[in-house]
């Protein structure tokens, strides 16, 4: 007779510091705890964090989760070691991160996530050191006995930037879920009009700079407003530093869930011009909400993508331009961008994704699901 699965479950990647991972990190735990099987899960907190974008304080009352307090923040010096010692100091089957950072000397089989190598790329956002910290990271993740990651362009770059063994590199995909009757609550900012609607904080691969080229091409004659919604980094230009004369830009900065919610359903356009990803999240969460998106024509959103998006080149402002007033003007097209985009999200729901990583839970750990 087989017993229950015990998984330590590090959902400290879910705090508002971290935003796609995060919302991975959170919604599979759901997942898992859907599942019918009886697999328990020591779920590991820092009571300091802020995770206000999910109910924290109710899904620790699961009856599977044990709530585990660590005295260690998700990206602290003393991560790895604190998040070891745990490990040493209570047996579970298998520790799960939704993140890359391997636990000093934890006694028990690991499974990280590895979304992108984008630090290794060299794309002119992290200083020389961080990337270095990067790349010592990934050398000890070779102790983890697997390693997921969300798509089969981020399972190639794994391989060509890491000395990462490839038997242990699984490819399991982002998820959604999209709840119908989820909140939803329009920006103050953002009036009646029409939107094309870009996610994403202003780090420099996600080159809203094409955008702001192309807004400013279009100058009056936008049919659409820009809405900007995501974290800004003091660091890097803001979209509308960018585009300091375009008439119909707006910035919202960083939104709560259900303000999100209401610019993904009620964009005419979501616009996606990254130069990189290892998945591309804004892409299927527009999909699920019948949002049409445009977005660069990189290889990991031709992989995603591919059935209902629209591609245009990530360094031609003038492209931009043109396929935002085509696709603007032709709701025959879009309607069936929405339709394929949906059809395309139910492939991806949270509880197919939740047992794919129960199932590499179950193998790493050796226990009979």
């Amino acid at each position: 007779m087989s017993r229950p699965l015990h998984v330590a479950y590090d959902l400290r990647y879910a705090s508002d510091h971290f935003t796609g991972i995060g919302t991975h990190a959170y919604h599979l735990l759901e997942a898992l705890l859907l599942d019918s099987g009886s697999a328990h899960y020591s779920v590991l907190w820092q009571e300091s964090l802020s995770a206000k974008r999910w109910p924290i304080d109710e899904i620790r009352k699961h009856p599977r989760i044990t709530w585990c307090p660590i005295d260690s923040g998700p990206m602290a010096w003393g991560t790895a070691r604190a998040t070891g010692a745990w490990l040493r100091s209570h047996p579970v089957d298998v520790y799960f991160s939704p993140f890359w950072l391997m636990p000093t000397d934890p006694r028990t089989p690991v499974v990280l996530t590895l979304h992108d190598v984008l630090p290794l790329r060299g794309l002119g956002e992290m200083p020389w050191w961080k990337r270095v910290l990067f790349r010592v990271a990934l050398e000890r993740a070779r102790h983890a006995e697997a390693i997921l990651t969300s798509s089969e362009f981020s399972r190639r770059e794994i391989s060509e930037c890491t000395k990462l063994a490839q038997e242990r590199v699984h490819v399991v995909s982002l998820g959604i879920d999209s709840d119908p009757d989820a909140t939803a609550l329009r920006p103050t900012q953002v009036g009646s009009e029409p939107f094309a609607l870009v996610v994403g904080g202003n780090r420099l691969h996600k080159n809203h700079a094409v955008l702001a080229q192309a807004w400013e091409l279009m100058g009056g004659g936008a049919p659409l407003t820009l809405v900007w919604a995501g974290a800004m980094d003091g660091r890097f230009p803001t979209l509308g530093s960018l585009a300091p004369s375009a008439a119909r830009v707006v910035q919202l900065g960083s939104v709560g869930t259900a303000e999100l919610e209401w610019l993904y359903r009620n964009a005419t356009l979501v616009v996606f011009p990254t130069r990189y990803e290892g998945f591309g999240l804004p892409l299927i969460e527009a999909a699920a909400r019948g949002t049409p998106v445009l977005c660069s024509d990189i290889p990991v959103l031709r992989e995603v993508g591919g059935d209902f998006a629209a591609f245009v080149s990530p360094t031609d402002a003038r492209a931009w331009s043109e396929s935002v007033q085509s696709l603007a003007g032709d709701s025959d097209l879009r309607e069936q961008m929405r339709e394929a985009g949906m059809r395309a999200a139910e492939r991806l729901s949270y509880r197919t994704i939740g047992k794919r990583v129960l199932d590499h839970l179950q193998r790493v750990a050796r226990v009979a699901p």
